[in-house]
């Protein structure tokens, strides 16, 4: 070799160039990752849909029949399957109990752990492991653990009076009992009654033994009971419109973090509670931002669990499930599997004390259906 010549130098052993050859290392592992996934995302995708080809998705809605979660879920299940791949049927069944703590402990442990069962289950049963209303030990199941697929709209309950009770405002209450009914001690209208006994000095009498709000507001025209603590306002507007329409009803009070948009006028209940209870408030109300959610057992494959989450998010901005929802008087406002899980783990990281606090405030005293 002639003398003076300049030899490039050559590659190092381990791959890297000396100035640039571990980006590219790194960058053809990225483009790598990228390939394989780009091959595995359609046979993902059809290996779901073969899956979901022919199947049978049964949705076990936690209260009784006529009530608002088993309306919302015929309404979503009349036009799910065309969204979700293979285009599986669906069917409603309904399995009320204990303020849907039998679907869900069914849906978390005895249900197939295939993707053909989703629970339609009352918001607060979500956060029953931590409170405990029903009992120590009767949630089989951790909620962070399972599979949470979203929720149809966020709800606002509402404190309403028949027009025939001599109430107009929540101070009436104080001075006067007023009936209330409720299908079991985790269900909101029981929350509720027993959170502004025990804050404000109300007098609501919960009186048990109802299967759902069918059956309530049966009681509450024949004059079985007085009014409602735990009503969504968007089953009172869908199922009810007439008794708003002519009066029957006196809405005086809005249970939630923020107020309703068509309750303008209506007291926020939150407003009156102020220093530490006011903590112990925004726990229980924040069950409504769940709204109406539906949910998986916990071992489901990832692959069906984000196809059902993402059909979900899709058939509730269908044309024609909204068209049929305003018809109806039902409220969308959808919210992500995501969603659910961020509200669920901020509920099971409250301090313990705070949660002490609640379960005695919501510890009920029981009065049985006349």
């Amino acid at each position: 070799m002639a003398r003076g010549t300049t030899i490039p130098p050559g590659p190092r052993i381990d791959g890297r160039s000396r100035k640039t050859g571990g980006n590219n290392v790194k960058r053809l592992s990225r483009l790598g990752i990228l390939a394989l996934g780009l091959v595995l995302l359609p046979a993902t995708n059809a290996a779901t849909e073969d899956f979901y080809a022919g199947k049978r998705i049964r949705i076990i809605v936690g209260s009784s029949s006529g009530g608002g979660y088993d309306t919302y879920a015929r309404l979503i299940a009349r036009h799910w399957e065309r969204h979700i791949p293979g285009k599986p049927s669906l069917v409603v069944q309904n399995m009320p109990g204990a303020s849907s703590l039998k679907a869900m402990n069914h849906v978390a442990n005895a249900a197939p752990k295939d993707g053909t069962v989703i629970g339609a289950v009352q918001n607060q049963i979500a956060f029953e492991p931590i409170l405990k209303i029903n009992g120590k030990g009767n949630a089989q199941y951790d909620s962070r653990k399972l599979n949470w697929i979203g929720s149809a709209n966020k709800e606002v309950a509402t404190v309403f009076i028949w027009h025939t009770t001599p109430v107009k405002t929540i101070d009436d209450v104080k001075t006067r009992e007023v009936l209330v009914g409720s299908s079991g001690v985790s269900t909101s209208s029981s929350y509720n009654s027993q959170l502004m006994n025990e804050l404000l000095g109300t007098r609501f009498k919960v009186v048990y033994g109802y299967k759902g709000n069918a059956e309530l507001s049966l009681a509450i025209e024949r004059g079985e009971i007085q009014g409602s603590t735990g009503m969504y306002f968007s089953s009172l507007s869908s199922n009810h419109p007439q008794w708003i329409a002519d009066g029957k009803v006196r809405i005086i009070a809005q249970l939630a973090l923020e107020p309703h948009p068509g309750l303008k006028g209506v007291p926020l209940l939150l407003d009156r509670v102020k220093g530490d209870p006011r903590k112990q408030v925004e726990l229980i109300f924040s069950s409504g931002l769940m709204g109406r959610p539906y949910v998986m057992p916990g071992s489901v494959p990832e692959s069906r669990v984000k196809a059902l989450r993402d059909s979900f998010l899709a058939v509730l901005a269908e044309p024609a499930l909204l068209a049929e929802a305003k018809r109806s008087k039902l409220e969308i406002q959808p919210l992500s599997g995501d969603a659910i899980d961020k509200l669920v783990a901020a509920a099971y990281a409250t301090p313990p004390a705070i949660v002490e606090k609640v379960r005695g405030l919501l510890r009920p005293k029981r009065d049985k259906k006349k």
